[in-house]
């Protein structure tokens, strides 16, 4: 059994990541979590036909800081995928790329 986690799940990189881990056999749980839209992209999942696996979508409940929903979606995960973030826009080199989305992948890991 296979738990893995999609922290920005409903991004551009994270929804379609997330189609590839509900077609594969060989994960039991996903986990879909996502500030806005994790909901949407757990109900269109849902609709893969031929797959086993439990199916789950958190987001925060008040605010973005509240994190009990960003814990339960970690709960006994075996494996954490991080797409979330933000893309490199014109201008911004790769530290300032960095900076940002490590500051990101900081406030998921609290």
């Amino acid at each position: 059994m296979v738990k893995v986690t999609v922290l920005g799940a409903a991004g551009g990189i994270g929804q379609p990541l997330s189609l590839l881990l509900r077609l594969n056999s060989k994960v039991t749980e996903l986990s879909l979590y996502d500030i806005v839209n994790a909901h949407g992209i757990t109900a269109d999942l849902s609709h893969v036909p031929n797959s086993n696996q439990t199916l789950k979508g958190y987001e925060p409940l008040k605010d973005r800081q509240d994190v009990s929903q960003l814990q339960r979606s970690l709960t006994d995960s075996d494996v954490v995928i991080i797409p979330a973030g933000i893309p490199r826009k014109p201008g911004m080199t790769r530290d300032d790329l960095f900076k940002v989305n490590g500051s990101i992948v900081r406030v998921g890991c609290l």
